[in-house]
């Protein structure tokens, strides 16, 4: 196995990992939506994880840099660092 294949599978397990804990907080905050009345907006969760995917097959089919691959991450990040802060905020306030 060369280092690009190599390189190739650990971007697609990690990626794989990320969605499934996103997924895993798409669901928490699913569930307090349906038992709180409140409006989560879980469904911005998507965005996350389609940025995420982008990031990872440009990664994976040229692992040098690139200028999209940081721009989806960040994208990305910015989207799950505002949600974060929205749901934390819906589940600790009265």
């Amino acid at each position: 196995m060369d280092s690009l294949a190599l390189h190739s599978l650990l971007t697609a397990l990690t990626w794989l990992l990320l969605t499934l804990l996103l997924l895993l907080l798409l669901l928490i905050a699913r569930f307090f939506e349906r038992l709180s009345g409140k409006r989560t907006h879980y469904r911005l969760l998507l965005l996350p994880i389609l940025c995420f995917t982008g990031a990872a097959a440009q990664v994976a089919s040229a692992p040098e840099g690139n200028p999209l691959v940081y721009g989806l991450a960040f994208v990305g990040g910015s989207i799950l660092s505002v949600f974060c802060f929205m749901l934390y905020r819906k589940m600790t306030l009265r």
